[in-house]
């Protein structure tokens, strides 16, 4: 918790699928560990450029 990373979030559903989340962690959240809660998510699609080619005209 703290400093300048994100941590790792799990959820798990009422019918055990886990979702994993890369998440700035509170105490509020640390605090619900092992708890029921409710949680909202929308999932996102990151894209990463890894390369790029340029054309010599």
């Amino acid at each position: 918790m703290g400093g300048d990373l994100p941590g790792s979030l799990s959820i798990t559903t009422a019918d055990g699928e886990t979702f994993e989340f890369e998440f700035f962690l509170t105490q509020e959240l640390v605090d619900a560990n092992g708890k029921q809660v409710d949680g909202y998510y929308e999932p996102r699609t990151e894209n990463k450029i890894t390369k790029i080619h340029l054309n010599k005209e």
